[in-house]
């Protein structure tokens, strides 16, 4: 399989050779130049919010850690933005096979572990997309908007989230995407506006490769009127402070999104829709920017969280120590 080639004036590509992986270098200017020159040829038309977190997305620059990534620790996740019939948002989302060992059933984005054959982990993420939805992997259907810093999963791997943006129309696009029935049970198209855990309507579109399996929760009653759903759970993580595990559902999703799906997707959000990154949310508390309080009393920020797993030796998953629910 051919990869897109990566702009390295964007990104620090690692050969297969290389023993440690870093974070990527502070983006150009020329990113944001060729967006500007892309909008006006998207189709739908852009709404204006939606052409503001475009920019704000493409202006975004994680800042370089001096901290090596070991490629066994490391996975890279892609958040698929394309735009929607209104001209706003959406982001694709996969629910994961019942036959895998590993989180069947829970909703994710494409993506998975590096491989010593990736160039970066905006190759890794988007082998993964080709692998498990069929996404096809074109230089002119896909612009890289940003990565992000790292997270880090209950198992302890540092996940590297890419951004991208379909460039060609989405209905064309859609119809190529297939579910690997090995590694996904269905396909979904979600707002990204949802995620801010405002009242936006879920206009819901799966694809599976056959009936979605029956949910494991009960089943909520359907509305004329779709809206994401929010809750949480204070659970008991790393060096026993409290970690937040946010929940988003709808009743005719095939599994709700939750976790680190659900944080990363509400950072990509907030970096987008107001310029809010981790730490001018930790400053300016995000007030008035979510419909929910999106960290626990206590809780560890992920640059903190991920110091940590780069330190963990083996497995250790969060402690499942309920302290509140809403």
């Amino acid at each position: 399989m051919t990869l897109p080639q990566m702009d390295t004036t964007e990104s620090t590509p690692t050969s297969a050779t290389t023993t440690l992986v870093t974070e990527i270098k502070p983006a150009s200017t020329s990113r944001l130049d060729k967006l500007e020159a892309l909008i006006p040829k998207l189709s739908p038309s852009v709404t204006d919010d939606a052409a503001t977190c475009l920019r704000h997305l493409a202006s975004f620059t994680a800042s370089v850690s001096a901290t090596p990534y070991p490629p066994k620790k490391l996975a890279g996740v892609l958040i698929l933005l394309h735009i929607d019939a209104t001209g706003n948002l959406s982001l694709t989302l996969t629910t994961r096979s019942l036959r895998l060992r590993s989180h069947p059933g829970e909703t994710a984005l494409p993506g998975g572990r590096y491989e010593d054959s990736d160039t970066s982990v905006e190759a890794t993420a988007l082998r993964e997309a080709n692998e498990e939805i069929g996404l096809p992997l074109s230089d002119d259907s896909l612009f890289h908007l940003t990565t992000l810093p790292p997270f880090t999963s209950r198992t302890m791997l540092v996940v590297i989230p890419v951004v991208y943006l379909l460039t060609t129309p989405f209905e064309g696009t859609q119809k190529l995407l297939k579910p690997n029935p090995d590694e996904v049970d269905a396909i979904f198209h979600l707002p990204l506006k949802a995620f801010l855990g405002l009242d936006v309507d879920v206009d819901l579109s799966v694809s599976s490769p056959s009936p979605p399996p029956p949910k494991k929760r009960k089943t909520r009653s359907k509305s004329s009127k779709s809206i994401l759903t929010h809750s949480y759970q204070d659970l008991i993580w790393l060096s026993d402070r409290l970690y937040r595990l946010h929940s988003f559902d709808a009743p005719d999703l095939p599994s709700p999104v939750e976790g680190l799906t659900a944080d990363i997707i509400v950072s990509v959000a907030l970096i987008g829709y107001y310029g809010m990154d981790e730490v001018t949310e930790s400053k300016e508390s995000g007030e008035g920017k979510l419909g929910f309080l999106r960290w626990a009393e206590g809780q560890l920020s992920w640059a903190e969280i991920t110091r940590l797993a780069l330190e963990a030796t083996g497995e250790k998953g969060v402690r499942d120590q309920r302290t509140s629910k809403t």
